[in-house]
Parts: structure tokens; sequence; C-alpha cells
């Protein structure tokens, strides 16, 4: 069996944050990188520019923080610590008995929260 235990970076958020998005785990990419959706296949920061006519937001860690503080919107995942099987990042092969979930009071006492959105179709996981 090749599990291993990951390690997430933490929530991105401020007292000012009203949008939560929240992901499942961050794929081995944005690991490395330290930051969310840094997988060159990963759409997200794409449709972020469609939706709100941003630019410049792909590759560019900096922008993404400036881009997401300016919208209030925060970032976040609904595991904490996960096992994955393998060595694909893909969500099916999370092993949520031996992961850790994330504790959404973290943000949710700390900034200004009126909406949360997921990015994955484990929605109800959480």
């Amino acid at each position: 069996m090749n599990d291993k235990i990951h390690k997430h970076f933490g929530a991105f958020f401020d007292k000012d944050s009203k949008v939560l998005i929240l992901g499942s785990f961050p794929s081995a990419d944005s690991l490395k990188a330290g930051f969310f959706y840094q997988n060159c296949r990963n759409r997200f920061w794409c449709v972020m520019q469609k939706v709100f006519g941003a630019k410049g937001l792909c590759g560019d860690i900096c922008a993404q923080k400036d881009f997401l503080k300016k919208q209030n919107i925060a970032l976040w995942d609904i595991w904490v610590e996960c096992v994955r099987k393998g060595t694909d990042s893909a969500d099916r092969n999370i092993d949520e008995l031996k992961s850790k979930r994330a504790n959404l009071n973290e943000i949710l006492q700390k900034a200004q929260i009126r909406a949360i959105f997921t990015t994955i179709g484990k929605g109800e996981c959480f």
C-alpha cells in the first residue's frame, strides 16, 4: 500500500471575508506551492477571472491573494490532514476514515461569512 499522510498549509481568510469557498484537499502541486488551486489542470483561477472580469490570476499567487482579499473571499478545505491512496491527488483517493476534518468554526468565528460554496462533488462530507 502506498498511502501517505498529507498536512494542509492552512485557510486563507481575514476578518472581512464574506464568502467561503471550500474544496476537498490541496493537490500535490498546491501543497508544494503552499496555496490553493495551483495544479495546472485546475480551472478555478480561470473561472474566477471570467466571473469577476479579473486578469493575471493564473499562476500568480500574489495576484490571487490580492484578488481574494478585494472580493472578500476565503478559501479552505474540508480536510486539514488526509491520507491518500496511491500517488494521484484525485479526491477519490482520499481515505475519509483516516483523514482529519477541518474545524470550520476557526473561520466562522473570526470572519463575517455569509455564504459557503464548495468546489467538490463530496460537499456532503462536512
